[in-house]
């Protein structure tokens, strides 16, 4: 499979992508700090910064064209503006580049509050114009914690909610195929969590563990809530709050106590942390199952259930290292020099990381679509 990415950050579906064997015809990112992560790894494949400019004989001809157009006039967590914002109108722009390019396959994606926004007129919209210009399309929202492969066999710890559209040029059977599983439509749902309203207060607690509202059990009153926004959770500045992270600090005191008579089990609900409790505090994301660590805890590996770790009895900010690797990143692979010719800090890895798309996913939906591909092809070729 050819294909062109747009708005590609730090090329998370390259890294996916090249497993399968598929070709990037070309990046298009106008953003200096992701191109230099490109620039970095990927020397031979031009970057078109911006897409909205590129025409076939720019890039060749292609067979799918994939973005995730910018999330902030859509999220929850913004205002909402959609496509009167010029980030939401990117999304328009995008039907025109799959006008001008006509690939077979089109995936975009972007976060789940674009369904939403100015009640759903927005989304329809995009799809609306998609339609108009020949294309069929399915969507789905898939969560990155649920999507096991052949690469990523244990899926990857962290709760990561994403719309996912893809399109097929004059025919709606292959989209529905990639996105659209039988087991999906059973009625039986994932396990569910407690409904609450409102994001989440977040952390401010450095990476070392030191200083910082929240980050000391004297502090924990105003965590009784149990929920810490992704800006914590994850270690990363994303530019929306869809992705809250449900990371649970809680008193280890209070699993083992004599007086807790709830008699917990692996599984339940663990408790938050008591005021004045002198216990060393830990931390976990409520998607995944607890682990416990005492003193210095190392880097969180891909294939663990952990998204907390617990340092010198604080809950402590995820390092750039780990948010790589709940990414299913290569490690290391935003540590690159920057466009001012400097390593790259930990501040712009973490912003760069919030626009990285979970690896597993992207495995998945690639392997969908080859295998649905190859099977159009040979059905035409039989006709």
């Amino acid at each position: 499979m050819r294909y062109l990415s747009v708005c590609s950050g730090i090329g998370s579906d390259h890294v996916a992508w090249s497993r399968l064997g598929w070709e990037c015809a070309g990046f298009a990112e106008s953003d200096e700090w992701p191109a230099a992560v490109l620039a970095h790894h990927y020397p031979d494949v031009p970057n078109f910064g911006d897409f909205t400019q590129i025409e076939e004989k720019d890039c060749g001809p292609v067979e799918l064209v994939c973005g995730g157009t910018p999330c902030q006039s859509f999220s929850v967590a913004g205002k909402r503006k959609g496509l009167d914002d010029a980030r939401g109108n990117l999304a328009i722009e995008y039907v025109q580049l799959a006008e001008r390019l006509r690939p077979r396959w089109l995936v975009w994606e972007n976060v789940p509050g674009v369904l939403s926004q100015n009640q759903g007129r927005a989304y329809g919209a995009f799809v609306g114009a998609l339609g108009d210009i020949g294309y069929c399309v399915a969507y789905r929202i898939l969560d990155v914690q649920y999507f096991r492969t052949q690469f990523f066999p244990r899926a990857i710890p962290q709760r990561r909610r994403r719309v996912f559209v893809v399109g097929y040029f004059g025919d709606w059977r292959p989209p529905a195929g990639v996105l659209l599983e039988p087991h999906c439509v059973s009625g039986h749902s994932p396990p569910g969590r407690k409904a609450r309203e409102g994001v989440a207060p977040t952390f401010k607690g450095r990476a070392d563990g030191g200083g910082g509202y929240g980050s000391t059990i004297e502090e924990a009153e105003a965590l009784v809530a149990g929920t810490v926004s992704c800006k914590w959770a994850t270690g990363t500045g994303g530019p929306a709050g869809d992705e809250c992270q449900n990371l649970i600090p809680f008193d280890l005191n209070q699993i083992t106590s004599g007086e807790n008579r709830a008699n917990p089990k692996p599984g339940d609900p663990c408790h938050t942390i008591i005021v004045g409790s002198d216990s060393a505090v830990a931390g976990f994301n409520s998607a995944q199952d607890p682990a416990f660590y005492d003193g210095s805890a190392g880097p969180v590996m891909s294939n663990q259930n952990v998204n907390g770790v617990l340092q010198s009895k604080m809950v402590r900010r995820l390092t750039p290292l780990e948010c790589e690797r709940l990414f299913g990143l290569p490690d290391l692979y935003t540590a690159v020099l920057g466009p001012n010719g400097k390593p790259m800090s930990n501040t712009a890895r973490y912003a760069l990381l919030g626009n990285a798309i979970g690896q597993n996913v992207l495995g998945w939906l690639g392997e969908r679509i080859d295998m649905v591909d190859h099977f159009v092809i040979n059905k035409r070729n039989q006709a």
